[in-house]
Order: structure tokens, then sequence, then C-alpha cells
């Protein structure tokens, strides 16, 4: 896990990741590329593993992210320009200091069930006012990562 370093996540404990650029062929490739550039450590097969998709009322635009979970990289992870690098044992992650909606779904992240978010806030970067949890196999049916 790292902490953001700038923008609206600044020293928020969050995952590794960004957008997807015209390098990326998809977006786990998208994943694996902003993992090296933020940590120096490249992910060995990262999976798949939950959705949120950000609902903004006061936004012209939504937005999507997709969750990997990796057990294997290569390299040593180190902190960045972007990225200060965290490592906490799986039974004490503290969730108070992630996004408030994340302490609802990360357990579950972490039994490693697949997941489904819905996170309504008024605009980027605002705490959501509401948020729906999806969990199973079945909710990724027919959703593919490109």
């Amino acid at each position: 896990m790292g902490r953001k370093k700038h923008g609206i996540a600044k020293g928020v404990l969050n995952g590794f990741g960004g957008h997807v650029e015209k390098v990326d062929k998809t977006v786990k490739d998208s994943e694996i590329r902003e993992f090296l550039e933020e940590t120096g450590a490249t992910l060995i097969d990262p999976h798949l593993s939950g959705i949120i998709h950000f609902h903004y009322k006061n936004a012209n635009k939504n937005a999507c992210a997709y969750i990997y979970l990796c057990d294997k990289w290569q390299g040593e992870p180190k902190e960045s320009a972007e990225m200060e690098v965290d490592w906490f044992d799986l039974n004490s992650i503290p969730v108070n200091e992630m996004w408030p909606d994340d302490k609802l779904w990360f357990p579950t992240f972490l039994e490693r069930q697949n997941i489904l978010v819905r996170s309504y806030r008024n605009k980027p970067g605002d705490f959501p006012y509401k948020t729906l949890i999806e969990v199973g196999k079945e909710i990724f049916e027919g959703i593919h990562e490109k």
C-alpha cells in the first residue's frame, strides 16, 4: 500500500495505480505500468478483484477504478515522487487512513472475494454520501478488462 504525495488523495493510504495511457493495451497493462512507475517494482500476474464506479452528482463525468490483487512482484518496491510505500500486516491495515468508504469493502477484498462498489459523491475528492457493494464471483461475468 502507499500514500499519495499529491492531488486530491494526498496523505491518504491507497493502492497503487492511475490512468490508462495510450501505451497500455489493457487496463491490466496500465496497472503493471503504474506500479512500476510508482514503486520501481514489476507486478507478476495481477488479477482483477474489484471494480469501483464513482458517481458524481455535481460533475460532468463519472469514473471507474479497476482493483487488482497481486501476490508476486519483481524488485523491491520503493518510494517515488508520487507515492510513499507502506507495509502492513494484513490483520492491522489502518483502514481509517483510507477513503471513508474503503473500510466498507477493503476487508472483503482482502478475503479474495470479487467486489463491485458504487460510490456516490458530490464531486471528485468529496467524501461519499452513499456506497453500495456487491460481492461474488459472478459479478464479473461479461466484464472484459480492455
